[in-house]
């Protein structure tokens, strides 16, 4: 944004807020900008704006009030997240959070045909968060809690990710991940909060019975890789839970 531009938001704001929500234009892009704290402003102006993706720049953003009560803290980031998140499912939206908690450094995309199955997959150590969604086509996405000691050790969670429902998910530090894809084609775009480093990548069997994934197909298209795969038991070198 020029001076110019950020003198006119400045303003414009209403006393209180960050921004108004008054729609703005820079370059071939229009855009408006809401306090997170002002919740019927934010419903009104995303619902009236009807935007293609809705971007969170990151809750926790005060250091020191976190530090003097992370509690508190943690809990209006949840509650200012939920109001994006429902408003993003009234109109159509693509939610992208950018959480202060960590810093993507990688971008990956995949293509790939209906039946191909990748994972399960981590890297330790240098653990990997990922933010993944799918651009065009639609996939089943899973991921494994592998930290020795977790409570939910070897359980896994599984969601629909597509082009139509718009939905990301965050696969945090320290679990396994992987997709099978359920349409024709699909583009699957994912960040990574580390760079990928080949030595430390550990591949889970992707029907290992101890996890039990239920996976959408028994026969899926497998990588080298992938087919050889290693039961979590067989896995010597995992991440460990630190509560």
């Amino acid at each position: 944004m020029d001076s110019s531009a950020d003198d006119l938001s400045r303003s414009s704001c209403r006393p209180g807020t960050k921004c108004c929500g008054a729609r703005r234009v820079q370059g071939q892009f229009s855009y408006a900008a809401v306090e997170l704290g002002d919740g019927a402003l934010l419903s009104t102006t995303l619902t009236d704006f009807k935007p293609d993706a809705i971007i969170n720049p990151g809750g926790m953003t005060d250091v020191d009030g976190c530090e003097r009560d992370p509690g508190a803290a943690y809990e209006a980031n949840v509650a200012g997240v939920a109001s994006l998140a429902k408003v993003a499912r009234s109109t159509g939206a693509h939610l992208v959070h950018l959480s202060t908690d960590y810093v993507f450094d990688g971008e990956n995309w995949s293509r790939s045909r209906k039946g191909t199955l990748r994972g399960l997959h981590l890297q330790h150590p240098k653990a990997q968060g990922k933010l993944v969604m799918v651009t065009r086509g639609s996939v089943f996405d899973v991921a494994v809690d592998v930290r020795r000691g977790s409570p939910h050790f070897g359980k896994w969670v599984g969601y629909d990710l597509s082009e139509e429902n718009k939905r990301q998910l965050w696969i945090p530090p320290g679990f396994a991940h992987g997709f099978c894809v359920t349409s024709d084609e699909c583009d699957f775009l994912y960040k990574c909060t580390e760079i990928y480093a080949p030595e430390n990548e550990r591949t889970v069997l992707w029907n290992d019975p101890a996890i039990g994934v239920q996976w959408p197909t028994t026969t899926p298209l497998l990588s080298k890789k992938d087919e050889a795969g290693l039961a979590l038991e067989q896995h010597t070198q995992l991440p460990e839970y630190r509560g």
